[in-house]
């Protein structure tokens, strides 16, 4: 089941922000925005990381940091600055961040409460 989010991603200063859609993916770390959207909103780059993609090929790709909206969540992620050709993605600790699961009945995104 492939689920997906509608979000808003701003700069820091939250004086810039693009509406994009993402596909919900747990077993991504990271959260992946094309890069022409993050320079669009005035992301810059603060890191290079080496990652996998999920066929074992090993990347190089800028993060930076932005401001993610979905619905009345708001939280501060690391976000990496996609190439043309990568997907994109609505990584497990841009989740966490939020405040969000997946249901895996619904397949919808809703509140996550931890446990003390």
């Amino acid at each position: 089941m492939e689920i997906y989010a509608d979000i808003k991603i701003f700069n820091l200063d939250m004086t810039r922000k693009e509406k994009i859609r993402l596909k919900v993916d747990t077993g991504a770390i990271y959260t992946s925005i094309p890069r022409k959207i993050l320079e669009k909103i005035g992301i810059k780059p603060i890191a290079r990381k080496k990652l996998y993609n999920f066929d074992g090929t090993c990347i190089e790709r800028n993060i930076g940091v932005a401001i993610i909206e979905y619905k009345e969540h708001r939280a501060g992620i690391t976000v990496v600055f996609g190439e043309e050709n990568d997907a994109k993605i609505l990584g497990i600790t841009a989740l966490k961040e939020l405040g969000l699961k997946i249901n895996p009945i619904t397949g919808k995104l809703e509140p996550y409460i931890p446990r003390q």
